[in-house]
């Protein structure tokens, strides 16, 4: 069988882009090794804010909009649920962080999403003496939710393949391209950090960062809101949390991960943030991929045109995700520009000096 597409690699990019192109009725091959993918292990949480500076990301109004529709659309085709609204409270450290949220609140951009009203929190498991803001209109996508029923609904059509890409059996010619024995028009490869592997499109300045959580127990807490202090502390329901997520840059992660400095880290801001008791029961970490202007990659290799590239989404993938997956489902199938700031065509100087 010869496939339109075939994608390679199962992350928020991946899920994304095959669900536009199954909707449209395209034949997809998906094809997917065993590595974690930080999408799957990441919080999922959609909020429009930066809330270390209280500021608007970007494009937060239209990505979150169109992010929003997109997922009520794959919670049809799947069946299960996709979302789920979660407050997200911001825990003030002192005065002078209550009065640049209240400063944040006079900006039109930002007016609509934080509240002007402080936020007290039931529980008492947690010291909050100057209080909370709450961010209007957050919550959490369920990756984890979406992934296996999705995958699953993939195998059973024999559409999803466990294997990992060997870029050597990649064939090019005038009737397409064939990939670990497999034929397809098009490839788009949405591999995460594993495209600095990829000898197409390891040219682009693709960065890593690692984020670590852990998860754990706790039945005092009693949380029924996200609340972002040092880290987030989300709540997934029958008394278990996560908390995270740290951040090593590029440099530390090639000086190699250190787990348990990872997870004494995540336990003492935990213990300094909650006064009850508690049980870690996971502690889990991934890669994720992003670009130094920090803004996606789309697009198809400069010479090899049947050669598409998805990448780069960083920490608000789950917004940034379904918006980028429709500019390349239009740009690939409607002959459409893609956006000069999400377009790879911005670093073609890269290219041109291999």
């Amino acid at each position: 069988m010869k496939y339109d597409y075939i994608v390679i690699g199962f992350g928020i990019a991946g899920m994304t882009i095959t669900f536009q192109l199954k909707r449209e009725g395209k034949k997809v091959l998906v094809i997917d090794g065993n590595e974690i993918k930080a999408s799957h292990v990441a919080a999922g949480m959609y909020n429009p804010v930066i809330l270390k500076r209280f500021s608007l990301a970007w494009r937060a109004t239209e990505l979150l909009d169109y992010s929003r529709l997109f997922y009520k659309d794959l919670e049809a085709y799947l069946g299960c649920s996709t979302t789920h609204e979660l407050p997200v409270y911001r825990r003030f450290h002192n005065i002078k962080e209550q009065n640049n949220w209240f400063e944040a609140i006079d900006k039109p951009s930002l007016a609509k999403y934080l509240s002007p009203y402080l936020k007290n929190d039931d529980s008492k498991a947690i010291a909050a003496p100057f209080k909370y803001g709450e961010v209007v209109g957050t919550g959490r996508v369920l990756v984890k939710n979406i992934y296996d029923k999705f995958r699953a609904e993939l195998i059973k059509g024999n559409h999803f393949l466990n294997e990992e890409v060997n870029y050597d059996t990649i064939e090019i010619n005038d009737h397409g391209i064939s990939i670990n024995g497999y034929a397809s028009s098009k490839v788009i490869f949405c591999e995460g950090f594993s495209m600095l592997k990829n000898p197409y499109f390891n040219y682009l300045p693709l960065s890593t960062n690692r984020g670590a959580y852990i998860v754990f127990k706790c039945k005092d807490l009693n949380l029924n809101v996200a609340i972002k202090s040092h880290y987030f502390l989300l709540p997934l329901g029958d008394g278990i949390y996560k908390y995270g997520a740290t951040y090593q840059n590029h440099i530390q992660i090639k000086e190699g991960a250190n787990p348990e400095l990872e997870k004494e880290s995540l336990v003492t801001q935990l213990e300094s943030l909650i006064s009850v008791p508690y049980k870690i029961i996971d502690f889990v970490a991934g890669v994720r991929p992003t670009v130094k202007d920090r803004r996606p990659l789309l697009g198809s290799h400069p010479i090899h045109k049947n050669l598409i590239v998805f990448n780069g989404l960083g920490t608000r993938g789950v917004t940034q995700a379904p918006d980028a997956s429709r500019e390349l489902y239009d740009y690939l199938e409607r002959n459409s520009q893609l956006p000069d700031e999400i377009d790879i065509t911005r670093f073609q100087d890269m290219y041109d000096q291999i």
